[in-house]
């Protein structure tokens, strides 16, 4: 299973019967907006959710997407349709999604996750990707919560950053199709109550990525950045004579490893860096803990 994977050709809508046609007229619609050349009906009876997860920068983290039904909210399940963005400078799709036991056990005919590179739509640099499960065969109604499927994101922030995962609307693919998150009910397209309006509150459930930082860096990454370079020794130097905050890693910004932290750090630091000096012994105990 590839990330752009199990695509099964299949008719997009089924017939509607009296009975969904019905249904569907019956529907707690608010609003109507035109997506993907079709009309979409908004409500409040369903929400996308997406799990929050934290690691150091490298680690790869799973977020877990979801499908939540409010109470008695039992119509027929046929189609879903995620668009979630992402900040690239704090993280990058990384592996193959994981779909849920439940979403597959539902045996939908169209599955597939498309990832879209910031160089693919220039108006959102932060897009991700769009996935789509459709038609399902199994129609049976979902009960308050559905799994859908696990994404992999590598972290690449610093340390204290934190990237939200959201779900985004209306964004222009490279392949010029605007895509929606919504579900299909009855054959009916019906989205989230909240599009962009000051008056509607959202229902979608954002997640986070928060960047932890890692309790090991390099000797001499004195503001604890996962780096070692000219930034070290200047915080170093603005601590020790101008008064600054105290650089995030002592155990790191004591380069020289002699206990304490004076003006040799810096000045070795700027030695190793720029002048070629080799670095101090005790560099070679590896990584050096912060906490």
């Amino acid at each position: 299973m590839t990330l752009k994977s199990l695509l099964r050709p299949a008719p997009f809508l089924l017939a509607l019967s009296a009975a969904q046609l019905a249904r569907a007229a019956e529907s707690p619609c608010e609003a109507q907006r035109l997506c993907q050349s079709g009309s979409y009906c908004m409500s409040s009876k369903f929400w996308l959710e997406a799990e929050s997860a934290s690691g150091a920068p490298g680690d790869v983290v799973g977020v877990t997407f979801s499908l939540h039904y409010a109470p008695g909210f039992d119509f027929e399940l046929n189609t879903i349709d995620l668009a979630v963005c992402h900040d690239p400078s704090l993280a990058e799709l990384a592996g193959e999604p994981v779909y849920s036991e439940e979403i597959l056990a539902r045996n939908p005919l169209v599955m597939y996750v498309v990832p879209v590179r910031e160089d693919q739509d220039p108006r959102h640099s932060g897009y991700g990707f769009d996935a789509h499960f459709g038609i399902i065969v199994d129609r049976s109604p979902v009960v308050g919560e559905l799994p859908l499927m696990t994404v992999f994101y590598r972290l690449l922030g610093f340390p204290w950053e934190s990237a939200e995962i959201s779900f985004c609307d209306g964004e222009l693919l490279s392949w010029n199709r605007e895509t929606c998150n919504f579900s299909g009910i009855d054959d009916t397209r019906i989205v989230p109550r909240a599009w962009p309006s000051p008056l509607l509150s959202t229902r979608n459930r954002n997640g986070t990525l928060t960047i932890r930082a890692s309790t090991q860096t390099l000797p001499g990454d004195a503001n604890f950045d996962g780096r070692f370079d000219v930034s070290d020794p200047i915080s170093v130097l603005g601590y020790l004579f101008l008064g600054e905050s105290e650089p995030r890693c002592l155990p790191a910004a004591d380069y020289d490893g002699d206990g304490q932290l004076i003006i040799s750090d810096p000045i070795r630091m700027l030695g190793v860096l720029f002048l070629g000096q080799p670095p101090p012994a005790t560099t070679d105990r590896g990584l050096v803990s912060c906490r």
